[in-house]
């Protein structure tokens, strides 16, 4: 059966169609990010480099 073909049947036996819920979702957050993020990738072996204002990457 080729996918139309299944898609077309699905319509044709959908008779009652739903409103999709409202669904407020908060992901996480962290009082100070730029914190949990340096402390998140240096728990799995990560460095942190930070630059200050004005800062060349090719300094660092």
């Amino acid at each position: 059966m080729k996918k139309e073909d299944f898609l077309n049947k699905l319509r044709k036996n959908t008779h009652v169609q739903f409103d999709m819920p409202a669904v407020d979702v908060k992901g996480i957050q962290y009082e100070d990010t730029l914190k949990q993020f340096i402390e998140m990738t240096e728990s799995v072996g990560g460095h942190v480099i930070e630059a200050k204002e004005g800062e060349s990457l090719d300094e660092l």
